[in-house]
């Protein structure tokens, strides 16, 4: 039998850029509606048209990708039809976390391949210039107890309001915040509430369980994906949203004792458009205290106040404009996602902030893709007599033999083509006293096995198995397996031949005629397929160079009877294989989409999914039904002598030191350690909550540096990243758990400790203990929680690509393809038709699917 490929589409929309007048060629075998691509960060994506220039012989397949880039699909197709149809495509820029010296050029790379090896752009590639600001994006930080950093304001200020309150709001992003007592003084987040588009889950500090800390509000999760890590102290969570934004929350401690580091990253096209304790993002500091009513608080008195009143107890703090700044960010009952879920006010004119589902892409690499044709199929048939009777519920196929008699067949396979669509439902029929063609499709979608028995019998079963899920949302299709049966012996002097063809998708029907001395079965099922939507990928899938004869001796006296559970007289049922057909997936997804498997000849791209090294994807998640985060108690604390608190807080630059290639300050994250440590804050607690966050803001900028077009800065934070272990660079021996800001937890945790990334010989920082809050409780980790570092070929890449993350790349199998009616003139001296830009948006298009392993995180990733 033939393993099917499992089907999950990522699904990809439909483009509204409108279409110039005139196309422009970067090279011999694409066309293009614009001379260069700008992503200047305001909008979360732009489009572009493309078509092949000249008319190829067979079905040919781009692909392409960029650096710090998604797409609404990871390749195009095109056919002798549909060469010259626009295709729009969908980009978006990724933010990167620093300035860059000049404007950046980085172009979109494309590769063709085709199911014909002698094609002459095969594995050949071109270029679309691509330019994109110098920015980068918003980052908000919320640390320790709590110290907040603005988007647009580098210096730290302190709001210790307990409840709950917006760190971000939009009409595209909502962050809720719930502040309560730790320490003894101060304030912590406890959990976070997140609305995106029309998803929403809250973060929960109180579950101890680091797969139940994230829970769903939503009946479903688009456009996030969900990815944790774990060391013996620190749960640490990564949201990567599809339009370019990122959350991360690590959780330090458990119980009473737990709170939460916060990073937000705001994708450029969301600046200017966002409110809340984290500020506006629109690159001026002087109104980032701005309430949630329009008034503009002045930054520097509430920056210097909060200095000067750290724990907010001074009196009058009342009257302060810090206080009525935080007040005014109060979340108001009826938008509050921790009590009202998902009736709140604000979900009904959320959005998404780009309506495309897009995914990072990469390229096969030509260089190492031999061409290779499909693979022959092997058919077998049989000749044989039998006779058929039927009743309301069964097929039930009796043979008695009487004399011994000889059988033959041949086989053959067609598979024919129309230009219209994959039939929906595929006949088959019989016929007496003649001989009867079979064929199967073997390559991804059906098998046939066909067996001869001595005793004077044959069986032929043809079955196809397949799941299609729909990532946009829809409820996952179950499994479907079809299997067409039927067992055959002699009945009488003469000869009969029965066949059984099989092919993807098949929905059968069969008829049976009966006559005195020779009884004849034949079940057929063939195949159209559609010349701009399937193209030659039937045919190429059952092509047949080979075919068997068998002969079987039938002795006499031997009876055999077999009941199938196929429905009487003339049936029709369908079943869904590897490649649904055209009703099929227009009913179970998006409307005018068709999946096909990828020409044989072509290779898999890959599908590189927001995982960040050293996570792993939660592939469900539990639904929040309450109760509500809890709100820890105050626990006072013996006032502690200064001399306790400063030999304890001098530590914190020890413990927390400078990042190569980093454009953070380390000593700001110092100030924020020992300002915890005066609140009486664990010192131990204190070490490990900035230290993360040092890391954890400088890793991400430098592996961002990585993916620069400047050669200088990318070299140097590809040193960088290697030093300090951050990405899938290697971690040293002594780390149990290598992430990407480095190592996160020591194997031998007593002797042991991480500084820059690296273990290193722990250095104990004595202090008295009835002066600090609990130090966190140490949870060792399961050996199924520890990810496994690179080796050989992957850290070799991982060198050279520290984002790279071996466990976020998968290869695709199939294709969604969506018709189209426009089409683009070829040639670079050819006007374009002026009706294509309004039909841009139901241009041919096409996307790749995940395999089946992976049907949560495709479908996290969608919108």
């Amino acid at each position: 039998m033939v393993k099917l490929l499992s089907l999950l589409a990522i699904a990809a929309a439909v483009g509204t850029s409108a279409v110039v007048a005139t196309p422009v060629s970067t090279d011999d075998f694409l066309v293009f509606d614009k001379p260069k691509l700008a992503l200047d960060g305001n909008t979360a994506g732009e489009t572009v048209q493309v078509a092949l220039k000249t008319a190829p012989a067979s079905r040919v397949v781009v692909y392409f990708d960029a650096p710090n880039t998604k797409f609404d699909k990871c390749a195009l197709e095109f056919t002798p039809d549909n060469y010259n149809k626009p295709q729009p495509l969908t980009v978006v820029s990724l933010p990167f976390l620093s300035i860059a010296p000049a404007e950046r050029q980085m172009p979109i790379t494309f590769t063709a391949f085709s199911d014909d090896c002698t094609y002459k752009h095969y594995g050949k590639s071109t270029s679309l210039p691509t330019v994109r600001d110098k920015e980068k994006t918003g980052q908000c930080q919320v640390t320790g107890d709590p110290h907040y950093r603005s988007f647009d304001t580098t210096a730290l200020y302190h709001y210790q309001g307990e409840g709950d309150f917006y760190l971000v709001q939009s009409d595209y992003v909502t962050i809720q915040a719930r502040q309560g007592p730790c320490f003894s003084k101060a304030t912590c987040i406890v959990a976070l509430a997140v609305r995106y588009g029309s998803s929403s889950f809250i973060i929960d500090a109180n579950q101890a369980d680091p797969n139940t800390c994230v829970q769903q509000i939503t009946n479903k999760l688009d456009g996030a994906t969900v990815s944790k890590t774990r060391s013996g102290t620190t749960t640490s969570v990564n949201v990567a949203f599809n339009a370019g934004s990122n959350l991360k929350v690590d959780i330090i401690g458990s119980g009473k004792d737990r709170y939460m580091n916060v990073y937000f990253d705001a994708a450029n096209h969301l600046r200017g458009k966002l409110g809340g304790l984290c500020g506006k993002f629109d690159g001026d500091a002087s109104n980032d205290f701005t309430a949630r009513d329009g008034t503009v608080f002045k930054t520097q008195p509430i920056i210097d106040y909060a200095a000067g009143d750290m724990f907010n107890k001074k009196p009058g703090f009342k009257n302060t404009d810090l206080y009525k700044f935080g007040e005014s960010w109060r979340v108001p009952g009826d938008d509050n996602l921790f009590k009202c879920r998902d009736k709140c006010t604000g979900n009904s004119g959320a959005k998404f902030p780009i309506g495309t589902p897009v995914t990072e892409c990469k390229r096969p690499d030509a260089a190492k893709v031999v061409c290779n044709k499909p693979t022959p199929s092997l058919t077998t048939s049989s000749s044989l007599t039998t006779s058929v009777t039927a009743t309301p519920t069964s097929v039930a196929i009796v043979t008695t033999p009487s004399v011994p008699a000889s059988s033959s067949s041949s086989s053959s396979a067609p598979a024919s083509s129309t230009s219209t669509q994959v039939s929906s439902v595929i006949g088959s029929a019989t016929t007496a006293n003649s001989g009867t063609s079979s064929s199967s499709s073997t390559t991804t979608t059906a098998s046939t096995a066909a067996t001869t028995n001595p005793a004077g019998g044959a069986s032929t079963s043809t079955t196809a198995t397949g799941t299609f899920t729909d990532p946009n949302g829809a409820p996952a299709q179950p499994t479907v397996t079809s299997t067409t049966s039927a067992s055959t012996s002699s009945a009488a002097t003469g000869s009969a031949s029965s066949s059984t063809t099989a092919g993807v998708n098949t929905s059968s029907s069969s008829s049976t005629t009966a006559a005195q001395g020779t009884t004849s079965s034949s079940t057929t099922a063939t195949t159209s397929s559609s010349s701009t939507q399937v193209s030659s990928v039937i045919g190429a899938a059952t092509s047949i160079t080979s075919s068997t004869t068998t002969s079987a001796s039938v002795p006499a006296a031997a009876s055999t009877t077999t009941t199938t559970s196929v429905p009487a007289v003339i049936t029709t049922s369908s079943t869904s294989a590897a490649v649904p057909t055209k009703t099929q997936i227009q009913t179970s997804t998006r409307p005018g989409t068709t999946y096909v498997p990828l020409p044989p000849s072509c290779p898999k791209p890959i599908v590189v999914f927001p995982i960040p090294p050293g996570y792993r994807v939660q592939p469900s998640l539990p639904r929040y039904t309450g109760p509500e985060p809890k709100l820890p108690a105050y626990r006072p604390l013996p006032a502690a002598p200064k001399d306790v608190l400063d030999a304890a807080a001098a530590q914190c630059g020890k413990k927390i030191v400078s990042v190569d290639a980093c454009d953070e300050d380390v000593r700001r994250f110092v100030a924020a350690c020992e300002a915890d440590i005066r609140a009486q804050m664990n010192p131990d607690a204190a070490y490990e909550t900035h230290r993360l966050a040092y890391t954890h803001v400088c890793s991400r900028c430098v592996l961002s540096k990585a993916k620069e077009p400047f050669p200088d800065v990318a070299r140097a934070a590809r040193e960088a990243a290697k030093k300090h272990c951050f990405g899938s660079n290697a971690c040293d021996q002594q780390c149990l758990q290598c992430t990407e800001r480095g190592c996160l937890q020591c194997r031998a945790n007593e002797r042991f400790e991480v500084v820059g990334g690296k273990c290193v010989p722990r250095t104990v920082v004595q202090y008295p203990v009835q002066y600090f809050a609990p130090k966190p409780v140490y949870r060792a980790l399961a050996d199924d929680e520890v990810t496994p570092q690179l080796s050989g070929d992957e850290a070799a890449l991982a060198a050279e690509d520290p984002s790279y993350n071996p466990a976020a790349n998968v290869a695709q199998d199939s294709i969604m393809v969506v018709s189209s009616a426009e089409e683009v003139k070829g040639g670079d001296d050819k006007k374009q038709d002026g009706g294509a830009g309004a039909a841009a948006s139901s241009a041919a298009r096409m996307a790749l699917s995940t395999v089946a392993g992976l049907v949560a995180v495709a479908a996290s990733l969608l919108i």
